[in-house]
């Protein structure tokens, strides 16, 4: 085998020159046999090799000296049109070959088509005094015909594949067949036998019962870390010791959960006064912690009574009112104040709780008012027992007159001549929320 070198570059303006990438593709011309043990037949099989970057690429080809043959090389170089070169590549293993110094051949005659260089020669006469053959030389010229031989000759050395013809032109097309008519559709066959059904599964094992234990009088909590689900009747709770209702003769349950042996939770549930509450607690390092009291919560909205928040007050056994809004309510319509008080429109009034603070606002007019009373304050809006509220009164021109807002509900401004009063005020009641609310709403409760 022979190392050829291939090298390819393109100029630059600078006067460098860079690496050309492509591919090579080499075919020998022919089959031919290499001598050997045994001698192995070389196809006419192309293969093709990757040029780099660098444009530079070594090839082992098998030297052609030997049965008339040539390499056939296919150049596809970036920046120029691919094109093919036939070469002879003679017999060398002590150097590697450039690819210029190889002999250029005819395709069909694998003769050279100019002189070879000098390097060419030598090489030639290497290989013969090698064992290796050298080319081919021309035939000589034909001696007289032998006697005929009863043996026949080797086969020859086929010959180089010529030049593909011409294409014939192409021949008229024929007409159209008839489409041919469609085939009937075949029965359906007969659906098959449903299967067995398969066996039933043995039954599964029946669950535990979960075990209620009863809690004794006087036991302590803290010794209760076993998982498991517990209850104390309500004549046993009261002595019950560190139970977060201690001295509190109520029923209720507990259920002790567990990680592992060293955090455990225990969960009581209990009903008071038809309220459903929970008490909880962990152990915390080497014993538990404090109680946590769960308390429910209740909120609710109607046209009635505005939008209202409690929750369960575990001290006093009872629900506390923590939030609440009636929205504005108008209630100067004609009929709702006293003593000949009269507003424009029923808008005139506005009368507010939110919480346990309420706001008044109003503009009246005392043009047949027979008392400085104008208004009585329904249970639920009124400012706290035995008190008075002084609340800013003016008139239309900012002149101040006196008014109040009084624990039995009637509201009063001091009058002097006929005239539009205005009134605004605020206080704070400690009446229970009202269970129907006066006048019509103005607008609605917002939400924040």
């Amino acid at each position: 085998m022979t190392l050829v070198n291939f090298k390819f570059g393109r100029p630059n303006p600078d006067g460098t020159i860079t690496g050309a990438k492509g591919t090579i593709k080499a075919v020998p011309t022919r089959a031919t046999v290499t001598v050997g043990a045994p001698d192995t037949t070389i196809l006419p099989v192309p293969f093709t090799v990757t040029v780099p970057d660098s444009g530079e690429v070594v090839i082992n080809l098998t030297p052609t000296q030997v049965g008339g043959w040539s390499w056939e090389l296919t150049f596809t170089i970036a920046g120029v049109s691919a094109w093919t070169a036939y070469v002879l590549v003679p017999t060398t293993t002590s150097s590697t070959l450039d690819y210029p110094d190889l002999t250029q051949v005819d395709a069909l005659s694998a003769q050279p088509t100019a002189a070879p260089d000098a390097i060419w020669w030598a090489l030639l006469r290497d290989g013969l005094s090698s064992a290796n053959p050298g080319p081919i030389g021309p035939r000589g010229v034909q001696g007289p015909k032998g006697a005929d031989s009863t043996v026949p000759g080797p086969r020859g050395w086929q010959g180089i594949q010529g030049a593909k013809g011409e294409t014939g032109d192409q021949g008229i097309q024929g007409p159209i067949g008839l489409t041919g008519a469609t085939g009937a559709q075949g029965i359906q066959g007969t659906a098959g036998t449903n299967g067995t059904n398969g066996a039933t599964g043995a039954t599964g094992l029946t669950g535990a019962p979960w075990t209620v234990t009863p809690i004794a009088n006087g036991a302590n909590l803290d010794t209760f870390v076993t998982p498991g689900w517990y209850f104390v009747a309500g004549a046993d709770a009261a002595s019950i010791i560190n139970s977060p209702r201690p001295g509190q003769g109520l029923a209720w349950d507990m259920r002790v959960t567990g990680r592992n042996s060293t955090i455990i939770t225990q969960t009581i549930h209990l009903v008071n006064n038809g309220i459903q509450y929970t008490y909880q607690r962990t152990t915390v390092g080497t014993g538990f912690g404090i109680w946590r009291h769960y308390a429910p919560t209740r909120v609710f909205e109607s046209a009635a009574i505005g939008r209202v928040g409690y929750v369960w007050d575990d001290i006093n056994s009872r629900e506390q009112l923590v939030y609440g809004d009636t929205g504005m309510r108008q209630i100067g319509a004609v009929g709702t104040l006293l003593n000949g008080w009269t507003a424009a429109t029923a808008g005139d009034i506005l009368l507010r709780r939110e919480g346990s603070t309420v706001t008044l606002s109003a503009k009246i007019n005392n043009t047949s008012a027979t008392n400085d009373i104008f208004y009585n304050l329904p249970v639920g809006f009124r400012p706290r027992t035995q008190s008075s509220v002084p609340i800013n009164g003016n008139t239309g021109n900012g002149t101040f007159r006196y008014a109040r807002a009084s624990w039995d509900g009637n509201v009063a401004i001091y009058r002097t001549t006929v005239e539009d009063l205005y009134i605004g005020g605020t206080w704070t009641t400690t009446d229970a929320w009202p269970a129907t609310l006066p006048g019509t709403a103005n607008g609605a409760i917002p939400n924040a």
